[in-house]
């Protein structure tokens, strides 16, 4: 599986996932939208990674912030949503006993990361 393909099923992932029958998670509304953060996040990365394969196979650490430098200096544009969404999946995977950074609109990220991103 490339990158760009691994990109795309979290994705999809995501827009699936809301079509599903809540009861089969049992889960939160907030540790469900955690999940949604986290994977659109991950999705967006993936995709980034395809276009950079030398840093997703690179053994340095750092891999996320070294993406970040890069897409605030060649992807200018998607600079702002991988940020939105960095700062909302550290909130998501590392945070639970906090709020979310800002509200949240699932339905925009989902909106930004499909148009704009996830080709």
């Amino acid at each position: 599986m490339t990158f760009q393909e691994f990109s795309q099923d979290l994705n999809k992932f995501s827009f699936l996932y809301e079509t599903k029958n809540n009861e089969i998670f049992r889960i939160t509304d907030e540790s469900q939208q955690r999940i949604i953060v986290s994977r659109l996040y991950y999705a967006v990365l993936h995709h980034f990674f395809q276009l950079h394969p030398n840093i997703a196979t690179s053994s340095q650490s750092g891999k996320h912030e070294t993406m970040m430098r890069i897409i605030q200096k060649e992807h200018a544009t998607l600079s702002p949503i991988f940020n939105e969404l960095k700062q909302l999946r550290e909130w998501a995977d590392y945070r639970p006993h906090e709020q979310a950074p800002f509200p949240i609109n699932l339905k925009a990220l989902l909106h930004k990361v499909k148009s704009r991103i996830i080709h």
